[in-house]
């Protein structure tokens, strides 16, 4: 098994090689052909952070940019959300929905 410290390719072949070699011919193969797909992918970002603290230090430009972001999301989806609002509306006032907390403020079971 890799470990947070042994994230190099070389380690990571070697795993997957352990692993392959107990596959049937047609399983080894699929990892291959997804190995394949991904190296002719874009490379997208990484989902282990180094710092998972790291949006603490966001500068007022990256802030107000994600911002536009989640602005712009809205705007697209705004009937959708609409839509969400009104049934959640709707199924509270028709007494179908289970409350979040307790009477002590705890998560209801």
């Amino acid at each position: 098994m890799l470990t947070k410290d042994s994230r190099r390719p070389q380690d990571y072949a070697r795993a997957t090689a352990v692993i392959i070699k107990a596959m049937s011919l047609d399983r080894a193969a699929q990892v291959y052909d997804f190995a394949r797909f991904l190296q002719a992918a874009p490379a997208a970002p990484s989902p282990i952070a180094e710092d998972p603290d790291a949006w603490l230090s966001d500068s007022e430009e990256e802030m107000q940019a994600e911002d536009a972001m989640w602005d712009a999301t809205y705007e697209r989806h705004r009937e959708e959300f609409a839509a969400i609002r009104e049934t959640a509306r709707g199924e509270i006032r028709a007494g179908v929905t289970q409350p979040l907390f307790d009477d002590h403020g705890t998560v209801a079971e």
